[in-house]
């Protein structure tokens, strides 16, 4: 699904949620925290401190690659994501 359809959908969850004014405010939180939280799981985020430990690993990889490949030859080099 594309972010921006995503984005629509939360938006619409979340004045579904809105809708219904008469609640009580904590209610009303509660509804859009959980529409929030349900959000973000799907997307599949990871932390800051496990991204840097992916990117690290990433690089450590390269440069194994880089240092075994014959210049010249593919994969020999490093390639921007």
């Amino acid at each position: 699904m594309a972010p921006q359809d995503r984005i629509s959908r939360l938006a619409q969850q979340i004045g579904d949620r809105l809708q219904n004014a008469s609640q009580a405010p904590e209610d009303i939180q509660k509804g859009v925290q959980q529409v929030v939280r349900g959000a973000f799981d799907r997307l599949e985020l990871v932390s800051r401190e496990d991204f840097d430990i992916l990117m690290d690993v990433l690089q450590r990889t390269r440069s194994r690659r880089s240092s075994r490949a014959p210049s010249g030859q593919p994969g020999s080099g490093d390639r921007s994501i």
